[in-house]
C-alpha cells in the first residue's frame, strides 16, 4: 500500500518522482488489494441508495442504518412506517454540493499549549480521561457525517458493452470506461491520480490486465492507490488533501509527523490498551488478527530507520479516506467477486485506528488534539471520512462476500469509549454530539 508521507520531501527528508514501492509491505494480495479468501458465495450487491433514521434527526444510527438500542425515535418512518431504516430508491441526490476547495482550508497558527512538546513522539503526562462514552452508535444525524449522502455507484449497470471493448482500447481508457458505467466518483479520483503518475500501469497486475474481467477485478486497488496520487498532486507541498467527490476537496495543514503543528507516529497506538483485541499477525494467513497493523503501524519512531508507522496523523486519515473509496468500488463490482475479499474489514480497522488515534493524543498529546480538533479544516475531514465510511457500511452490510473478518472487526469499532473521540469532534464543531 502507497504510504503518502514518503512521497512527502517536507514530511520524509526525499525528493522522488515516483512511488517507492519499498516504503511499505504488501497486503496479502498484493499491494493496495482487498484480502482475498477463497470462499464461496452467491450474494450480489444490490442498488440501495442512503440508509436514512428513521423520522426524526435526533436519532444516532449504527452501522446498518438502524437506530441505536436504547434510543426512541420521535416519529416512525415516512415511508414504510415501521421505524427501520428507509433504503427504497428515494433519496439520491447527493449532498456533496460544495465547491472544490483546493487550498488550505484552514491556517490555524501553530498550536503552542504545553503538554507535548518536541520531540512529537514523547508523550506528556497522561491527562485524567473525564470523556463522556458514546451510546452504541456510529454517526450523529445531527452532524456532519450523520447528514452525508451520495449518489450510489450504479452496482447493476451492464458491462457487457464496455467489456467487448477490452482488446480495441489502450488499458487505461478500458479502466476509465469502467468505471465512467458504474462509479463516476472512482473514474475522478483515477483521472487525477493519472496526472500524477501512470498508476493503473503501477498497481494493476499483470494477470489482472491480460482480460477484461481481470481488470474489473483490480478496479478496486486502482481507484484506492491512484486516489493517493491524486490526494497528493492536490495537497503537495502546502498540505494534506482528501479528494472525497468530484465537488468536495478538503486540504488540510499541518498534522504530518514533522514539519508545522506536528502529530505522533501512528505506530505507537500499538501501545494502548486496545491493541491486545486484535493484535498484529504473527504471520500471513493467521486468523483473528489485524492484519493491516504490520503494513501501517510497523517500526519505531524513536530509530533511524523510517517506516511506515513513522507517519502522523494526516495519513491515517488519508488511508481511511482511501479505504472507504475501495468499500464503494467493492460494492460497484461485486457481481464480478469470486470467493470472500477484505473491502468493509479495511475500513472498519481504520474507522478504529482513528478513534484509537484521537483517543492517545488527547490523553497523552493534548496539545497535538487541541490542534486536530480545534482545526475547522480536520474537523470537517474526519466527520466527512467518517459519515462516507458510514454511509457504505451501511450499504453493504448485507453483502457477505466483501468481508472475511468484519463481524469481529465492528464491535471494536463500536466501543463506546471508543465512540466518545468522535463525540468530542462533533462538538468541537458545533453539533450536540449525543442528544
Amino acid at each position: 500500500m502507497i504510504d503518502v508521507d514518503a512521497l512527502r520531501a517536507w514530511q520524509c527528508g526525499w525528493l522522488v518522482a515516483v512511488v517507492c514501492a519499498a516504503c511499505a509491505e504488501p497486503l496479502p494480495g498484493g499491494g493496495g488489494s482487498p484480502w482475498v479468501a477463497p470462499l464461496d458465495a452467491s450474494e450480489t450487491a444490490g442498488a440501495d441508495t442512503l440508509p436514512r433514521g428513521p423520522g426524526t434527526s435526533d436519532t444516532l444510527l449504527n452501522l446498518d442504518g438502524s437506530p441505536r438500542s436504547g434510543e426512541v425515535s420521535g416519529a416512525t418512518d415516512a415511508t414504510t412506517g415501521d421505524g427501520k431504516a428507509d433504503l427504497t430508491a428515494n433519496d439520491a441526490t447527493p449532498a456533496d454540493t460544495t465547491a472544490a476547495d483546493t487550498t488550505a482550508a484552514d491556517t490555524t497558527a501553530a498550536d503552542t499549549t504545553a503538554g507535548d512538546t518536541a520531540p512529537n513522539d514523547t508523550a506528556g503526562p497522561d491527562v485524567q480521561d473525564t470523556a463522556t462514552p458514546a451510546p452504541s452508535g456510529l454517526t450523529d444525524p445531527n452532524c456532519l457525517d450523520g447528514l452525508w449522502s451520495e449518489t450510489l455507484p450504479a452496482a447493476t449497470a451492464a458491462l457487457d458493452g464496455v467489456k467487448a471493448t477490452f482488446a480495441a482500447k489502450p488499458i487505461n481508457q478500458f479502466v476509465l470506461d469502467l468505471l465512467a458505467a458504474r462509479y463516476p466518483t472512482g473514474k475522478h479520483l483515477v483521472e487525477g491520480g493519472l496526472t500524477q503518475q501512470d498508476c493503473i500501469a503501477v498497481f494493476l497486475q499483470p494477470q489482472q490486465k491480460a482480460s477484461a474481467s481481470g481488470v474489473v477485478t483490480g478496479l478496486s486497488t486502482v481507484v484506492h492507490e491512484c486516489g493517493h496520487m491524486f490526494d497528493f498532486k492536490k495537497g503537495g507541498f502546502s498540505g494534506s488533501a482528501f479528494v472525497f467527490t468530484p465537488s468536495l476537496t478538503l486540504t488540510c495543514p499541518g498534522a504530518a509527523h514533522q514539519g508545522n503543528n506536528p502529530t505522533f507516529a501512528r505506530s505507537l497506538i500499538k501501545s494502548d490498551e486496545f491493541y491486545a483485541l486484535r493484535p498484529a499477525c504473527p504471520k500471513q494467513g493467521a486468523n483473528g488478527c489485524d492484519i493491516y497493523a504490520n503494513v501501517y503501524l510497523s517500526g519505531d519512531p524513536k530509530d533511524a530507520k523510517f517506516e511506515s508507522g513513522d507517519q502522523g496523523f494526516n495519513t491515517v486519515l488519508e488511508e481511511t479516506v482511501q479505504y472507504v473509496n475501495s468499500l464503494a468500488t467493492g460494492y460497484a463490482y461485486a457481481d464480478h467477486v469470486a470467493g470472500n475479499i477484505s473491502e468493509r474489514d479495511g475500513i472498519l480497522t481504520f474507522l478504529w485506528y482513528v478513534e484509537r488515534y484521537l483517543r492517545m493524543a488527547r490523553l497523552q498529546f493534548p496539545a497535538q488534539h487541541k490542534f486536530l480538533v480545534g482545526n475547522e479544516c480536520w474537523r470537517k475531514a474526519i466527520l466527512t471520512t467518517w459519515g462516507r465510511a458510514a454511509f457504505f457500511l451501511g450499504h453493504t452490510k448485507g453483502i457477505s462476500k466483501l468481508t472475511i473478518d468484519g463481524a469481529k472487526i465492528e464491535p471494536l469499532v463500536m466501543n463506546p469509549d471508543l465512540l466518545a473521540e468522535i463525540d468530542l469532534v462533533r462538538k468541537a464543531h458545533g453539533c450536540s454530539g449525543t442528544p
